[in-house]
């Protein structure tokens, strides 16, 4: 019965993200439905082994109706919990672009905002929740009937069998959990049996929130010598320019869910980011700039200190985030820079407050520090962005300068909320999200709209990206290429030099350095990207559903930890359908980038285990 309703809720998911996997070949979605009954089962057996040694343990008592009931009501309490999950997902995963994992909990208990979003997002996809309702509904009325057998006494023989078949139950469930294999059942074991596209049709959530609690699944890593792994990749960076250190405030504006697709400047169509395409025709943008992550809490640690997101759950919460790390904050501190992060959010959200003390910020200020709290509070996740970005503009003129600050903006997150007076004044668009996206974008010109007036504005460069991508239209920001597609835009507005747009590709843990060798910094320090303004080779990576992947030149290669699964020449291939993995003409493509992908996961991985993230 429990199997059955897996199958739903995975025909259910598919057939609302229909449009994530329309674009795969048809017998790889079936082959991954297929296989995914064996993930099910595996993730059933693990969940009710309480359950089946309940029902097998020796004894007359089970025959009492109210141990039996006791048994079903547990039956339904650890089962709903653990299909509510998947059902979840079916709408989730249009933001993540993956199964949830142990770090939904992480989200949930950080910070107290699902407390005050809970009902609106219950309000907002009340089709799951009635889904889900229906579905246990249906499962309680067809649980077995528990019968009285009259039978008091067992034979020796009898009991004998019995004992003898609870062990083999037992082993059984085990099995089905572990799977036969040499190696147990785990995330990336999904590959086997489908694309990489179609891994989030493989698993289901159950699997893959239980394979990921209460660990962070790190490894040591030996692909190279020490000496080998440096010819491929070294997170050591130092930059020697002959010119002076410059003492230019800095500025990072991040903005929520501003992927690619929603401005103009990148596409075909008008978008919804007037005031942002203007500032990008007067800086320097990225034909190809890509997040590291699809989370919140992995867009800063990548943004703010270079560290990619290459492991399950976000460096915030994994139990590395009392690593020592340098990142700008900490740096520029040792230069004389006042440091500062902003969020409207509630303080603790995401974390940010705790890796912000973590990576060096002399001071967080959440919603708790703004003046206004209760009168410019959206009601759901904090300050509204228009209110909040004047007050952050004022902050910094009330600054010691130089000084290094960072702005996370909120009002284009679910629930999309625009304040009411202007609710006339933005097109509705294609998706929820775009009315959002352009109030912040108003928002953000009458920061640069006060700001110009400041005697700080030309002495500082601004960095203005996005966290991670959201809801999508447009199949080119689908696959596993534009999932990422966030903006980077470098402006400063005292060097009309800093203007076009580069062929390089970006990535978030590429602002760190790039902002260092820009304001010429000479000391070494450790960084996951390189600086745009070096000659050097320029790639993005990224980790989802047990597979890395790296952007480079004109490929993208995807590689399950021991073998390289996909290749694609994607600037050509844009929709990503021909895979090159086995062409002999590309071989020596992917052998280059296995080879620096592999050296970015030693490096990453040795490093985060041994606390190793700084120069000494």
């Amino acid at each position: 019965m429990v199997l059955v309703l897996y199958q739903i809720s995975r025909l259910l998911f598919l057939i609302f993200n229909i449009s994530a996997f329309s674009g795969n070949d048809t017998i790889d979605m079936f082959k991954a439905l297929f296989y995914g009954i064996r993930f099910d089962i595996s993730a059933i057996a693990i969940t009710n082994i309480l359950i089946l040694l309940l029902h097998i343990i020796p004894g007359n008592f089970k025959k009492n109706i109210t141990y039996q009931k006791v048994l079903k009501i547990l039956f339904f309490i650890v089962n709903g919990f653990f299909l509510f999950i998947n059902f979840v997902d079916i709408e989730y995963f249009k933001f993540t672009n993956k199964r949830s994992t142990f770090d939904l909990l992480n989200l949930i208990t950080t910070g107290n905002d699902m407390q005050n979003i809970s009902l609106k997002f219950i309000i907002d996809y009340w089709y799951i929740l009635l889904l889900f309702i229906i579905s246990m509904v249906a499962s309680w009325k067809l649980y077995p009937k528990f019968t009285i057998n009259i039978t008091n006494i067992l034979s020796y023989k009898t009991t004998i069998i019995k004992s003898i078949a609870s062990g083999l139950l037992i082993v059984l469930f085990f099995l089905l959990y572990r799977g036969i294999d040499y190696r147990p059942l785990s995330i990336i074991s999904a590959a086997k049996y489908s694309s990489a596209e179609n891994i989030p049709l493989v698993l289901n959530s159950t699997f893959t929130f239980i394979r990921t609690s209460f660990k962070d699944d790190l490894e040591k890593k030996e692909y190279f010598t020490e000496n080998n792994l440096r010819k491929h990749f070294s997170p050591i960076n130092k930059y020697s320019s002959e010119n002076k250190f410059t003492n230019k405030n800095v500025v990072i504006i991040i903005l929520e869910s501003f992927g690619k697709e929603y401005t103009g400047f990148y596409n075909n169509y008008k978008g919804y980011t007037p005031f942002l395409d203007s500032l990008i025709n007067v800086s320097l943008s990225f034909k190809n700039s890509y997040a590291n992550g699809k989370k919140s809490m992995e867009a800063v640690p990548s943004i703010i200190a270079s560290i990619p997101s290459l492991i399950t759950n976000p460096f915030i919460t994994s139990k590395f985030s009392a690593n020592e790390i340098n990142s700008l904050a900490s740096i520029l501190k040792t230069k004389g820079f006042n440091t500062s992060f902003y969020h409207g959010g509630n303080n603790g959200t995401m974390g940010f407050d705790t890796f912000s003390k973590l990576a060096g910020v002399d001071k967080y200020f959440g919603r708790n520090e703004y003046p206004k709290a209760n009168n410019d509070y959206d009601g759901n996740w904090g300050i509204l962005d228009k209110q909040y970005l004047k007050y952050f503009c004022t902050e910094l003129s009330s600054k010691k300068q130089p000084f290094f600050s960072t702005v996370f903006t909120l009002s284009s997150h679910h629930p999309y909320n625009v304040p009411d007076i202007y609710k006339d004044k933005f097109i509705s668009g294609t998706l929820p999200i775009h009315k959002s996206i352009q109030y912040t974008d108003y928002s953000l010109m009458l920061f640069f709209n006060d700001a110009k007036k400041t005697e700080w504005f030309k002495n500082t460069i601004f960095i203005i990206t996005a966290d991670h991508t959201s809801l999508t239209r447009s199949k080119l920001y689908k696959n596993k290429v534009g999932i990422y597609s966030v903006p980077i835009i470098f402006f400063d507005p005292s060097n009309d030099t800093l203007v076009g747009v580069s062929d390089k590709i970006c990535q978030h843990c590429d602002i760190m350095p790039s902002v260092l060798d820009y304001i010429n910094y000479k000391k070494e320090f450790i960084s996951y990207g390189n600086s745009i303004f070096d000659n050097n080779n320029s790639f993005s990576i990224n980790y989802i559903n047990g597979i890395y992947q790296i952007i480079k030149d004109d490929y993208m290669l995807q590689f399950d930890g021991k073998t390289s699964i996909a290749l694609y020449k994607f600037n050509d291939d844009t929709l990503l359908k021909n895979n090159l993995i086995e062409n002999k003409a590309y071989s020596n493509n992917k052998i280059t980038l296995e080879n620096e992908i592999k050296a970015i996961i030693q490096s990453f991985n040795n490093r985060m285990i041994n606390n190793n993230l700084t120069v000494e």
